[in-house]
């Protein structure tokens, strides 16, 4: 477990964290959201050692070693990926032998193997991000750090970088700063919600799929339903952005009556639980 107590860090005299604390569970997935300067970077900066605190603690209850993927990496363009990861692993004390097959080995791990001898400045956006992935696991880290780690790919190769981080989630604890809700969603099992350096909300992803909620999406606005939907004593949390409506209903008996007003004419499809999205906007509003 992490156990992050009363962190609080100033640059200045503006307060970029205020009393923050909360706990990541081993081998979780987790996520740091909120909006621009709520905080998210600089606990991932503190967390990695890149930043220090002004006050509080950062407790690792077992002892565990951390690798990182920051958003901006400085990668030396006329190395190549081999010689370069050979250097980072001999850095932290690994013979040139040993270096060398670990290099080789995550290189194939991030399907990089046939640009091993590739100069860095030679390699697409996508494959730098997979280097710099290759780059956190030397040495097997226990903890893995991902700062914005689908940032400005193409949706293709964003699908590669998530699968590949997928496929590690499994083994390591995961943490994680984006603003890509959507990769939250399908990459994390708590997220945490900050706002002007504070924990506004921390919860479990598969709770936004429990409960009186149901997200309905219709092919045009449903104003007249929306209108008999305001009437209703029982419905609470009416809200309808993007072809979307999503609502709360009091009594869970009331279920199937409230399936069968959403699902008329226009509807395409239905699911119960909220998005993170609305979820995020009614934490941050």
């Amino acid at each position: 477990m992490i156990e992050v107590k009363s962190l609080t860090k100033f640059y200045g005299k503006k307060q970029a964290l205020d009393n923050v604390s909360f706990e990541i569970p081993l081998k979780s997935s987790f996520a740091v959201i909120g909006e621009n300067g709520a905080g998210k970077s600089t606990f991932i900066n503190i967390l990695s050692g890149f930043v220090h605190k002004t006050s509080g603690e950062v407790i690792f209850r077992k002892k565990s070693k951390l690798g990182v993927m920051p958003q901006d990496s400085a990668l030396e363009g006329s190395m190549t990926c081999k010689s370069f990861l050979v250097l980072i692993s001999g850095l932290e004390g690994r013979t040139r032998k040993q270096a060398q097959k670990e290099a080789m080995s995550l290189l194939e791990k991030v399907k990089l193997e046939n640009e091993a001898n590739t100069k860095i400045r030679k390699l697409s956006h996508g494959m730098r991000k997979r280097l710099q992935i290759a780059q956190a696991l030397i040495g097997d880290p226990e903890i893995l750090v991902f700062d914005e780690p689908v940032s400005g790919l193409d949706p293709r190769i964003a699908r590669t970088i998530k699968d590949l981080i997928g496929s590690l989630s499994k083994e390591k604890t995961m943490i994680y700063c984006t603003h890509n809700l959507n990769e939250v969603e399908e990459l994390c099992d708590i997220v945490l919600i900050l706002k002007n350096g504070r924990v506004v909300k921390t919860f479990q992803m598969e709770k936004l799929s429990k409960g009186n909620k149901v997200v309905v999406v219709y092919n045009k606005r449903p104003t007249d339903l929306m209108e008999q939907l305001k009437k209703k004593k029982y419905i609470r949390n009416l809200l309808y952005k993007n072809k979307t409506l999503e609502l709360t209903f009091e009594n869970r008996s009331r279920e199937k009556e409230v399936v069968s007003l959403l699902t008329g004419s226009d509807f395409v499809s239905l699911k119960r639980g909220v998005s993170l999205e609305s979820e995020f906007l009614e934490s941050t509003k």
